[in-house]
C-alpha cells in the first residue's frame, strides 16, 4: 500500500514536472514581450450576495417600504377594490401581512472591459470596469378576514420586485506564474469602487404594478392634483476589495482567453443595507496586446 501510494504521487506530479520543463524553456526564449498594454473585454454571470436584497423586501423600516401605498387611502382603496373585484370570497378590506423571507438577486450577465500594464512577465496592474443589472423578487401576503366556514388560507401571496445597476471599477495587481508557454496560472487582488442605482422597485398585485419609490419627497399621494414629481436617484457609491484567479490560455503573443473566478467583499450604497457582503462570478476574458497595433 505504502509503495502504491509511493506511485501514485509520482504519477501525479509528472504533468507537472513537464510543464515546469516546458516552461523552463520559453523563460529561456528571448522573443517574448516582457512589457506593454493588454486590453480587455468580458462576458460573464454575476451573483450578488441576497443581504443587499432585502433593501426591497417592503419592511417599513426601510428607505421605501410597502408602507408608502398601504398609508396611502387613494392606493389602499384602489388595491382593496382590486382585490374584491378579482376574489368573490373577498368582501371586507385587505391588510398587509407577512413580509418576504427569502428576498434573493437572480444571477445576471455582466459585461467588463479595461486594461492591464505589464511591468515584467509576471507582474502587472490592472483597471476593469464592470456592468450588471441584477433583479431581486419575492412573495409577501395580503390577509383578509375569512367568512365563517371559509377553508381558503385567508392569504393571498403577491409579489415584491426591485431592480438596480452595478457599476464597478476594480483597481488591480496581478501576478503571472509562468510555468508553460500557453497555460498561465494568475492571481489578482485589488481594491473596488462601485456604484448602484436603483432602476425599479414595485408591488406587483394581481398583475398590476404600484411604485414604492417615493418621487414625491414625502408629499402625500393625491391623484388628479398635478403634483410635482422630483427625478430622486435611490442607490449611491460604495467601495471593496476583489480577488480574481483563473488561468491564461495564450495561443500567441497578440490574444489571449483567460477564464476566471471574480470573488469581493463589497460594500454597496443601498441605506440601511451597507455593510460588507461577499459576492462572485464567473466569466471569460479576452485580451489584446498592444503588439497588435504594432504590426
Amino acid at each position: 500500500m505504502r509503495y502504491l501510494k509511493a506511485f501514485s504521487l509520482l504519477f501525479l506530479l509528472i504533468p507537472f514536472f513537464s510543464l515546469a520543463q516546458s516552461g523552463s524553456k520559453y523563460l529561456k526564449d528571448s522573443s517574448r514581450i516582457d512589457k506593454g498594454f493588454d486590453f480587455m473585454v468580458s462576458g460573464g454571470v454575476y451573483f450578488a450576495n441576497k443581504y443587499n436584497a432585502d433593501y426591497y423586501n417592503g419592511s417599513p423600516q426601510n428607505e421605501n417600504g410597502l408602507d408608502y401605498i398601504f398609508n396611502n387611502k387613494y392606493w389602499y382603496d384602489d388595491i382593496n377594490q382590486l382585490m374584491i373585484e378579482k376574489y368573490s370570497y373577498i368582501s371586507d378590506s385587505v391588510f398587509l401581512g407577512d413580509l418576504p423571507q427569502n428576498m434573493s438577486y437572480n444571477p445576471n450577465m455582466s459585461i467588463s472591459f479595461g486594461f492591464r500594464y505589464k511591468f515584467n512577465m509576471n507582474w502587472g496592474i490592472s483597471l476593469f470596469y464592470s456592468y450588471t443589472k441584477i433583479t431581486a423578487s419575492d412573495k409577501f401576503y395580503l390577509d383578509y378576514k375569512t367568512p365563517s366556514g371559509n377553508i381558503r388560507p385567508g392569504y393571498i401571496a403577491e409579489y415584491l420586485v426591485g431592480q438596480e445597476s452595478r457599476s464597478i471599477f476594480d483597481l488591480s495587481a496581478s501576478y503571472l506564474f509562468q510555468i508553460h508557454s500557453i497555460v498561465k496560472p494568475f492571481v489578482e487582488i485589488g481594491v473596488q469602487f462601485n456604484f448602484v442605482d436603483v432602476k425599479k422597485y414595485i408591488a406587483l398585485i394581481e398583475g398590476k404594478e404600484y411604485n414604492l419609490l417615493d418621487y414625491y419627497q414625502g408629499a402625500y399621494y393625491t391623484p388628479n392634483s398635478q403634483m410635482q414629481k422630483f427625478d430622486t436617484k435611490y442607490g449611491g457609491p460604495g467601495y471593496g476589495f476583489s480577488f480574481s484567479t483563473g488561468l491564461k490560455l495564450a495561443f500567441n503573443k497578440f490574444f489571449s482567453i483567460d477564464p476566471t473566478f471574480y470573488l469581493s467583499a463589497s460594500s454597496f450604497g443601498l441605506t440601511g443595507y451597507k455593510n460588507i457582503a461577499l459576492n462572485y462570478g464567473a466569466l471569460v476574458r479576452i485580451f489584446m496586446s498592444d503588439l497588435v497595433f504594432s504590426k
